[in-house]
């Protein structure tokens, strides 16, 4: 199960749709609380696979990357955000993301990723 965080709805929106496409469940986790919920437990037996955060998205979105790669399930962790945003990218970066990118490198390979990191390997 893949976990998001998006910075507004329209694009919450596309990854719900693309995800739908290739059958790949997920949730979002608008807040640390909500992502440390979905690790700890997962979602109707589902185990978290990796969490994609939108880097525009709030304050705490270094928190949730910092809890994802510290939590006993070490989900995958992919943020993006604005290129030209380079301290944020480089911030996700240090802060232990797996992949930072650009939001349209993310857009364009979105497919990929869900297909790559979706579903539970177990």
């Amino acid at each position: 199960m893949i976990v998001y965080r998006a910075a507004d709805m329209m694009f919450a929106s596309r990854i719900d749709t693309t995800a739908d496409a290739a059958g790949v469940p997920r949730k979002s986790a608008h807040n640390v609380e909500k992502l440390q919920a979905l690790l700890d437990h997962g979602d109707a037996g589902e185990r978290v696979t990796a969490v994609f955060i939108d880097l525009d998205a709030g304050d705490d979105v270094l928190d949730q990357i910092r809890m994802a790669v510290a939590h006993d399930s070490r989900p995958t962790v992919i943020a993006f955000g604005s290129h030209v945003a380079t301290k944020v990218l480089e911030a996700a970066s240090n802060a232990g993301a797996d992949q930072v990118m650009a939001r349209s490198a993310f857009v364009s390979q979105l497919p990929d990723l869900l297909e790559t990191y979706g579903h539970d390997p177990v």
